[in-house]
Protein backbone atom coordinates (compact mmCIF):
# COMPACT_ATOMS: atom_id res chain seq x y z
CA UNK A 1 0.00 0.00 0.00
CA UNK A 2 1.61 2.98 -0.87
CA UNK A 3 2.06 6.19 1.34
CA UNK A 4 -1.23 8.23 -0.48
CA UNK A 5 -3.78 5.23 -0.12
CA UNK A 6 -2.93 5.26 3.40
CA UNK A 7 -3.41 9.09 4.17
CA UNK A 8 -6.49 8.15 2.80
CA UNK A 9 -7.79 4.61 4.46
CA UNK A 10 -6.53 5.42 7.53
CA UNK A 11 -8.17 8.75 8.63
CA UNK A 12 -11.46 7.11 7.07
CA UNK A 13 -11.07 4.19 9.23
CA UNK A 14 -10.39 5.75 12.45
CA UNK A 15 -13.69 7.95 11.39
CA UNK A 16 -15.28 4.69 11.25
CA UNK A 17 -14.31 3.13 14.31
CA UNK A 18 -14.79 6.45 16.54
CA UNK A 19 -18.32 5.37 15.10
CA UNK A 20 -18.35 2.31 15.95
CA UNK A 21 -19.67 1.60 12.17
CA UNK A 22 -17.17 -1.44 10.88
CA UNK A 23 -18.26 -4.88 10.34
CA UNK A 24 -15.93 -7.90 11.21
CA UNK A 25 -16.34 -10.96 9.00
CA UNK A 26 -14.81 -13.80 9.97
CA UNK A 27 -13.75 -17.58 7.98
CA UNK A 28 -11.86 -19.85 7.76
CA UNK A 29 -8.77 -19.27 9.94
CA UNK A 30 -9.58 -16.64 12.06
CA UNK A 31 -9.71 -19.77 15.13
CA UNK A 32 -6.79 -21.10 13.98
CA UNK A 33 -4.46 -20.28 16.54
CA UNK A 34 -7.52 -21.00 19.35
CA UNK A 35 -7.59 -24.30 20.53
CA UNK A 36 -10.58 -26.64 21.97
CA UNK A 37 -11.10 -28.41 25.04
CA UNK A 38 -9.17 -31.37 23.76
CA UNK A 39 -6.04 -29.07 23.95
CA UNK A 40 -5.76 -29.72 20.00
CA UNK A 41 -6.64 -26.90 16.82
CA UNK A 42 -9.97 -26.31 16.14
CA UNK A 43 -9.78 -28.86 12.78
CA UNK A 44 -10.00 -27.76 9.40
CA UNK A 45 -12.15 -29.70 6.66
CA UNK A 46 -9.59 -32.66 6.13
CA UNK A 47 -8.96 -33.68 10.01
CA UNK A 48 -13.19 -33.04 10.49
CA UNK A 49 -13.71 -35.58 7.30
CA UNK A 50 -11.22 -37.98 9.00
CA UNK A 51 -12.90 -37.06 12.51
CA UNK A 52 -16.29 -38.09 10.61
CA UNK A 53 -15.42 -40.88 8.66
CA UNK A 54 -14.33 -43.15 11.64
CA UNK A 55 -18.08 -42.42 12.88
CA UNK A 56 -19.50 -44.61 10.10
CA UNK A 57 -16.89 -46.63 8.56
CA UNK A 58 -13.74 -48.86 10.34
CA UNK A 59 -11.61 -48.63 6.58
CA UNK A 60 -9.35 -45.50 5.52
CA UNK A 61 -11.33 -42.00 4.60
CA UNK A 62 -12.22 -42.30 0.61
CA UNK A 63 -10.41 -39.39 -0.47
CA UNK A 64 -13.53 -38.54 -3.12
CA UNK A 65 -15.92 -38.36 -0.27
CA UNK A 66 -17.22 -34.81 0.14
CA UNK A 67 -17.54 -33.25 3.64
CA UNK A 68 -21.34 -32.75 3.44
CA UNK A 69 -21.51 -36.89 2.44
CA UNK A 70 -19.40 -38.03 5.15
CA UNK A 71 -21.37 -35.58 7.90
CA UNK A 72 -24.83 -36.99 6.58
CA UNK A 73 -23.44 -40.71 6.95
CA UNK A 74 -22.25 -39.67 10.31
CA UNK A 75 -25.71 -38.24 11.64
CA UNK A 76 -27.62 -41.59 10.07
CA UNK A 77 -25.04 -43.94 11.65
CA UNK A 78 -24.56 -42.44 15.47
CA UNK A 79 -26.07 -38.97 15.88
CA UNK A 80 -24.87 -39.14 19.57
CA UNK A 81 -21.95 -39.93 18.88
CA UNK A 82 -21.59 -37.06 15.95
CA UNK A 83 -23.00 -34.52 18.71
CA UNK A 84 -20.46 -35.11 21.07
CA UNK A 85 -17.12 -34.89 18.43
CA UNK A 86 -18.31 -32.21 17.09
CA UNK A 87 -19.24 -30.22 20.67
CA UNK A 88 -15.18 -31.51 21.54
CA UNK A 89 -14.10 -30.14 18.10
CA UNK A 90 -15.13 -26.59 18.44
CA UNK A 91 -15.63 -25.34 21.99
CA UNK A 92 -12.95 -23.70 22.36
CA UNK A 93 -10.77 -23.76 25.53
CA UNK A 94 -11.05 -19.93 26.56
CA UNK A 95 -8.19 -20.31 29.17
CA UNK A 96 -5.76 -21.13 25.88
CA UNK A 97 -6.73 -18.41 24.06
CA UNK A 98 -4.05 -15.71 23.02
CA UNK A 99 -4.52 -12.57 23.78
CA UNK A 100 -5.18 -10.96 20.41
CA UNK A 101 -8.34 -12.48 20.31
CA UNK A 102 -9.44 -10.22 23.09
CA UNK A 103 -8.17 -7.24 21.45
CA UNK A 104 -9.61 -7.45 17.78
CA UNK A 105 -12.98 -8.46 19.90
CA UNK A 106 -12.77 -5.25 21.70
CA UNK A 107 -12.32 -2.41 19.15
CA UNK A 108 -16.18 -1.55 18.60
CA UNK A 109 -17.49 -3.12 15.95
CA UNK A 110 -20.51 -2.65 14.62
CA UNK A 111 -21.77 -5.92 14.17
CA UNK A 112 -19.58 -9.41 14.11
CA UNK A 113 -20.63 -12.28 11.41
CA UNK A 114 -18.41 -15.53 11.22
CA UNK A 115 -19.03 -18.38 9.06
CA UNK A 116 -17.01 -20.34 11.29
CA UNK A 117 -18.89 -22.60 13.98
CA UNK A 118 -17.12 -23.08 17.08
CA UNK A 119 -17.64 -20.58 20.10
CA UNK A 120 -14.73 -18.56 19.84
CA UNK A 121 -16.07 -15.11 20.49
CA UNK A 122 -18.14 -16.51 23.78
CA UNK A 123 -15.05 -17.89 24.85
CA UNK A 124 -12.72 -14.88 24.12
CA UNK A 125 -15.12 -12.86 26.34
CA UNK A 126 -15.53 -15.30 29.12
CA UNK A 127 -11.69 -15.19 29.43
CA UNK A 128 -10.65 -12.05 28.66
CA UNK A 129 -13.44 -9.63 29.65
CA UNK A 130 -14.32 -7.66 26.69
CA UNK A 131 -16.04 -4.23 27.21
CA UNK A 132 -18.93 -4.78 25.45
CA UNK A 133 -21.35 -7.87 26.17
CA UNK A 134 -21.52 -10.14 23.18
CA UNK A 135 -25.03 -11.57 21.97
CA UNK A 136 -24.29 -14.78 19.84
CA UNK A 137 -27.01 -15.90 17.16
CA UNK A 138 -26.63 -18.18 15.41
CA UNK A 139 -28.62 -20.03 12.53
CA UNK A 140 -29.21 -23.87 13.98
CA UNK A 141 -30.87 -22.05 17.22
CA UNK A 142 -33.65 -20.15 17.92
CA UNK A 143 -33.43 -17.19 20.42
CA UNK A 144 -34.51 -19.24 23.05
CA UNK A 145 -31.45 -22.01 22.77
CA UNK A 146 -33.77 -24.46 20.83
CA UNK A 147 -31.81 -26.09 17.88
CA UNK A 148 -33.48 -26.40 15.04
Amino acid sequence: MDNHTKEKIVPHLKSQFKRARPILFTGAGFSSEALNVNGENLPGVDALKRALWKISFNEPVADTASLQDVFEAAMLSNKRRLTDLLKAQFTVDAASLPTWYGDVFSLAWYRCYTLNIDDLETATARNQGLPRRIRSVSATRSESGQTF
